[in-house]
């Protein structure tokens, strides 16, 4: 399967904008093939172009490029969200015992469905490791880079060993103790 040739055809943007390069030309398509290795990035695109073509491709360019191919491959915040109840749903259903819990904004009658306003989770063996654990919990949260300003929030604590225990975790819209409760 040619996956280099059929890539570019489809993101109308790169030809339009960019006529100079062939659509054919392009590298991106073998991120496909490298199963889409978080390290390569727009530098890499940008090289790429560069030793196939001779062109220098701008910045946005190359960004835009990647942004699609990572969606093609991973697909799109929305695609994703749409899949983690199903997910977690599975979790519950092989972990007995696993805890989740769902706070929805509300319901959006234009589209039939409820708007995620955050989701908490606890593994059953996370759960029952807890009462080995010392009495300090940590909270930590990272941002997810998306157009929803999403955070993923992560309670963790040490056993005697001083291995560290993730309790739960959670997918909130704002770091605030409400979203905790």
């Amino acid at each position: 399967m040619n996956t280099q040739s059929t890539f570019y055809r489809s993101i109308p943007f790169f030809e339009q904008t960019f006529p100079e390069i062939p659509a054919d030309s392009v590298d991106v398509p073998n991120l496909r093939t490298r199963e889409m290795q978080p390290s390569y990035g727009i530098k890499h695109v940008i090289q790429n172009v560069k030793d196939q073509t001779g062109y220098d491709v701008p910045y946005q360019k190359a960004w835009y490029s990647l942004k699609m191919a990572r969606e093609i491959v991973y697909g799109t915040w929305e695609s994703s969200v749409q899949k983690l109840p199903k997910y977690l749903e599975a979790i519950q259903k092989y972990n007995l015992g696993t805890i989740v819990e769902w706070k929805h904004k509300g319901f959006q009658q234009s589209t039939g469905k409820y708007v995620m306003g955050c989701v908490f989770w606890a593994f059953k063996p996370c759960i029952d490791g807890f009462q080995f654990c010392r009495n300090i919990i940590s909270v930590d949260g990272t941002h997810l880079y998306t157009k929803y300003k999403y955070k993923l929030l992560i309670a963790a604590a040490m056993d005697g060993y001083q291995q560290v225990l993730p309790l739960a975790f959670a997918i909130v819209d704002e770091e605030t103790y409400p979203s905790w409760k």
